[in-house]
């Protein structure tokens, strides 16, 4: 099951350098999918669940969002995070993860971009490259009742990266997550840029 819920405020007002990857943030809990989808705030009533985004401005080449995670019941909840971006344009698209880097790796139009991520400290869970029309028909999982994704290392054309944080969410506690993507024109800038990113977490 999937839920798309509508436009209210869009991320990616602001293109400060050339096209930047769209960011979609998403919820699992209990094999329900929610894509959070254009929004700074959402509130899943039915779950008990909010997700607030906040989008800092840390370098012109770089998309850097924090991401809290809210459960508003008594209960402990185990949920998943997801981070799911995509590029617009189609044009000479290719993505790729790096399993050894624990990277995720977009490529269009003569440009390079390096998606990762930071929950506690520890990189993602589980990450995958999907047909962007897998998201909206909801086939991203090898098993959604356990949230296991569908893994693909790489693919060519209209793709999205998704990768996922598991968050272990206290009686009125929240857990904070953060995700970026950075833009450039070769390996070696995006990576001393991730790094420095990396000290200052």
């Amino acid at each position: 099951m999937t839920k798309i819920i509508e436009n209210i405020v869009p991320f990616n007002k602001k293109k400060k350098y050339t096209d930047r990857l769209v960011f979609t943030p998403g919820i699992w809990i209990n094999g329900k999918t929610y894509w959070l989808k254009n929004r700074r705030e959402s509130f899943l009533i039915s779950e008990g669940i909010s997700v607030s985004i906040k989008h800092k401005s840390t370098h012109s080449k770089i998309n850097f969002f924090d991401i809290f995670v809210s459960n508003h019941w008594k209960e402990e909840r185990q949920v998943k995070l997801l981070m799911m971006y995509h590029h617009n344009h189609m044009k000479e698209h290719f993505s790729f993860v790096s399993p050894v880097e624990r990277l995720i790796y977009h490529m269009a139009d003569g440009m390079i971009y390096l998606v990762n991520g930071l929950h506690n400290g520890k990189s993602f869970n589980h990450y995958t490259i999907q047909p962007r029309w897998n998201i909206t028909k909801n086939i991203i999982w090898e098993c959604q009742e356990k949230g296991i994704l569908n893994y693909m290392p790489m693919l060519k054309g209209s793709a999205a990266s998704i990768y996922t944080f598991d968050l272990n969410l206290h009686s009125r506690g929240t857990q904070t997550c953060s995700s970026w993507s950075i833009i450039g024109n070769n390996k070696i800038e995006l990576n001393e840029l991730n790094n420095r990113l990396l000290k200052t977490y």
